[in-house]
Parts: structure tokens; sequence; C-alpha cells
């Protein structure tokens, strides 16, 4: 037997699948692994497990843009999934990577280098193939949380707000997804590359929007981070979903709308943390930046209500998050007349619609429920397979979706709903406005709507009486019901 190269050892072991390296490990004698596919070479179980993490250590302080170096760090990771996984019915194993502390700190410290790293990309990535492998390397560097700590959110929460570097590390895995989204408008060569690349992304995102809505104090710990919410770190990360494009192809148009309601859900769990100083610092120290992605809000309210995606997504959360998070930028003094001033022609349009398609839209109650919430839960073996070429597509999943159970209100009823707690918002009286700004979203609306009046089919008094009918019959619907 010759002397162990990690590298071909990596190379060896990731051709084989959990199942069958497990094997191996478990009928190994006095506990030697014995490889003879290829190169020969036999190491101790435990030896490979700290040797492995001290190669993946290795390969991160080293990294640069490159594809086999990409190529040979994502194998390391690949293999390190197995182990883990394997060790829940090994005690060697588990000693070495669930017990030993210096270990598990040693991974942690080169999770928490690597996201940096990849979240220092800008415009630096090119060619498909790099592009798919920097993604990833980011969702198995997320998932191998999960896989060194526990499958459950708050164990995971303990240990990285117990970290040293946990706010840095913050900033870099929201930059890092930013990145990973910013791949997603690239014009990419095959289906395949692009459905890869767009289900790697979504499993970095819910990584993140998991510990946010199952972890208060991780979710606190967004909130008073300074530059993530204050510096628009946050921001620029859903101004750059929303601005992604719809497809044709329904999966990926599936996969682009869940991506957008996820980073809306991230924004709005902020928002209504316990600690308030996230509407404060993007009023204050992002509030261009706040402007610029609450217009891709509004964007997505046009597209939802007047535009392509109306029949598609009749239930869709994503509408319903995109008015939840317009309502709260209503009810913020310091936002209100950028509402008003891009609110106006959304609300004209919406009153101005034929009284037909208006109480069929906004004043119907049915026992619809809203579309579940969709929850990825990946499976960063597999993979990482399907991207190092280890295995087929057709023959792996690397991903499985489970549904959240929608609130009992009916769809319609919450989107009604939300439509008036955003007008109450804009007309409501604030102290903390002149007497003009609190006037501003009558006039305004008012003045939009008579110029809408010369635009449309049929006479000003015929636009002024349907106008006038849809806002009685809209405040009588939602007098009839409570919420």
């Amino acid at each position: 037997m010759q002397q162990l190269d990690l590298y071909s050892a990596v190379k060896e072991f990731n051709v084989l699948s959990s199942k069958e390296l497990g094997s191996l490990i478990r009928d190994a004698e006095n506990r030697i692994i014995k490889c003879t596919n290829g190169s020969c070479f036999e190491i101790t179980v435990e030896n490979l497990a700290r040797r492995l993490v001290e190669h993946i250590s290795n390969e991160v302080s080293s990294l640069t843009v490159d594809e086999q170096h990409f190529r040979n760090l994502l194998s390391g990771l690949r293999l390190l999934h197995i182990l883990c996984d394997i060790s829940s019915h090994h005690l060697t194993l588990a000693q070495v990577l669930a017990e030993d502390m210096s270990v598990q700190k040693k991974m942690l410290d080169s999770i928490f280098h690597l996201i940096s790293f990849l979240s220092q990309f800008g415009e630096k990535l090119h060619g498909s193939s790099l592009m798919v492998l920097y993604s990833a390397l980011l969702s198995n560097s997320m998932y191998l949380f999960k896989a060194l700590i526990s499958s459950e959110w708050k164990d995971i929460a303990d240990v990285l707000l117990a970290h040293p570097e946990v706010d840095d590390f913050i900033i870099a895995a929201f930059t890092a997804v930013c990145v990973n989204v910013n791949l997603l408008r690239a014009t990419l060569t095959t289906q395949r590359i692009n459905n890869c690349l767009f289900h790697l992304c979504e499993s970095s995102l819910q990584f993140l929007l998991s510990l946010c809505k199952l972890q208060i104090l991780f979710r606190e710990r967004l909130v008073q981070n300074k530059e993530l919410c204050g510096g628009g770190v946050v921001f620029r990360l859903v101004e750059n979903t929303l601005k992604l494009s719809q497809y044709d192809d329904p999966k990926l148009s599936s996969v682009v709308n869940r991506l957008k309601s996820k980073v809306l859900s991230i924004v709005l769990l902020l928002c209504q943390a316990e600690c308030s100083s996230f509407m404060d610092m993007a009023s204050t120290q992002s509030k261009g930046l706040a402007e610029s992605a609450v217009s891709e809000v509004l964007e997505v309210l046009k597209m939802m209500c007047f535009g392509d995606l109306k029949g598609h997504h009749p239930r869709g959360l994503l509408l319903l998050n995109a008015m939840k998070l317009t309502e709260i930028f209503c009810g913020a003094s310091r936002f209100r007349t950028f509402m008003v001033l891009n609110l106006k022609e959304v609300l004209t349009r919406v009153f101005l619609q034929p009284q037909r398609e208006f109480i069929s839209t906004w004043c119907t109650y049915d026992h619809e429920p809203a579309e579940e919430e969709i929850v990825v839960d990946f499976n960063p073996t597999s993979a990482a397979g399907l991207v190092l070429g280890l295995i087929s597509s057709f023959n792996v999943q690397h991903s499985t979706w489970s549904n959240v159970q929608a609130p009992r209100t009916p769809y319609r009823v919450q989107r009604s709903s939300l439509l008036i707690k955003i007008v109450a918002n804009l007309a409501c009286y604030d102290p903390d406005l002149s007497e003009d700004e609190n006037a501003c979203f009558i006039d305004a609306f008012l003045e939009y709507l008579q110029a809408e009046f010369s635009n449309l089919p049929g006479g000003a008094a015929e636009r002024r009486a349907t106008a006038s009918k849809n806002l009685c019959m809209y405040f009588d619907f939602n007098t009839s019901f409570d919420g």
C-alpha cells in the first residue's frame, strides 16, 4: 500500500454512495479502510475523518477563483457530508466529528472563512461551471452546520451566536447569497445548468430564512447588525432578487416566485422583531437602498394585480408578502411621501377597475386558503455529486419540498384586508408629519384619479361613479368579517 494522498482518497471515496462507503467502513478490519479501486491505500476511520477536516481547512485557506480548486474543495465537503451522515450510527466517526471540540472548531472556522471568501465576489465569476460550483460550495458549506452540529435550528443558532465572528458571518452569508442571486441573471448554456443553479440558490436562501423564522434570538441579532440592516446588505438582496425575470418554463417560474417570496419573508421577520431598530435604520442609514428595494416590491404588486403573474398564482404567497411589506412601509412616517408617490397609480387602477372585475377580485369571499409555503429539504451530498458529475441527474433528487400549512383565513380575505390596511396607513393622521404631509395621500389619489378619467374608456362621470361604487362596496365588504 502507498502513502495516503488525500486528493486521491477524496476522489476514490466520492465515487461511492453514502451507503457504499458506510458498508466499507462498517466492514473494515481493525477500523482500517482498504481501498484498491484505482489508487491503493489504507487508512483508519479516525484518521480519515481528522485528515479530511485538515484537508478542507487547508483548501479553504488557499482558495482561489479556479475551477479545479473549487472542484477539489466541493469534493472534500461532499465526503465530509457523507461521513457525518454515517457517524449517526458509527461510534468512532461520532467521537471525531460530533464530540471532538477541536475538530468542530476547525470545521466551523473553515465554514466561516469559506463563506467570507465567497461573499467577496463581484464580477469575478465567468462561465457556467464556475457559477454552478460557486453555488454548490455556498449551499454545501451552509448545510454543514446541520451535519456537524444538529438537525435542530435552535442548536445551530446557539452555536452560531456563541461564535466570536458571528456578526461577520451574518454579513458574509447574506452577501454571498446576494452574489448567488445575481448569477441567476446570467444567460446559461443549458436548461439542466439553469435548473441546478436556481435550486442551489433557493436552498441557500432557505437556510437563512429557516434561521430567521425559527430562532428569535438569531433574528434579533440580525436586526442589531448595523451593516446588515443599516448598511443596506438586506435591501440589496431584496432588490436583486425581485429583479429576477420570469421564465416561460413553469418549474423555473415557480422557483423564481419562491425566491422572491422567501426574501420578502426574511424582511418581514426583521420588521416584526421585538427590537424595533430595523425600520429606524432603514429610514436613516440606508433610506435610499430601502426605497430602491421597496420600489421593486411595488413592481411585484403591479404585476400581480395587473400583469402576467395575475393568472399564474391566484393564491400566491408572493403577493401577500409584498402587500404585508407595503403595509409596514406605508405606516412608517419617514417613508409616507415616498409610498404615496409610488402607490397612487396602483391604488387608482385598482379602484377604477370595471365593477364586475373589481368585485370578483377584491369583494368576493371564498374558502380557498392561501398558497402553502414550500420549504426546501436540501440534500447536499446528492447536489454536490450532481455538480461534480459523479451521479446522473436522472437518478438523483438533490432537494425535496414540503408544504407548511397556510393560515386558515381565506386568501381573498387576507388580500382584501391587507389592501384596506395599506389605504388606512396612508390616509391616517400621523403627529410626526406636517398637515401637508398628512393630506398628501388624499390629494395625490384624487389628483391621479381625475387625470385617469380622461385616459380610460367611458365618460368622466361614468368612471367617477364606478370608482365611488367600488370604494363603497369595498369598505362594506371589509366590515362584514373580522380581520
